[in-house]
């Protein structure tokens, strides 16, 4: 569940898009995943819907470290 998930990741943010806005704001597939990660300012700095390759996560990482 949603609840769960924060619990086990409290530095993440979940969007729950139950009316689709978020989805067809992003272009997104119905009950896909998406990881979109942000700097400070808002700037999209990386966006992936599905599952990531391991050279992806790398990335991911990297950009969080950077923009902590």
């Amino acid at each position: 569940s949603a609840q769960d998930s924060k619990k086990e990741f409290p530095w993440s943010s979940m969007v729950l898009d139950e009316n689709g806005v978020v989805a067809n704001t992003w272009d997104l597939k119905e009950e896909s995943s998406a990881i979109i990660v942000q700097d400070k300012t808002g700037k999209i700095l990386f966006v992936k819907e599905g599952a990531l390759e391991q050279d992806e996560i790398t990335k991911v990482i990297e950009l969080i470290k950077q923009n902590i």
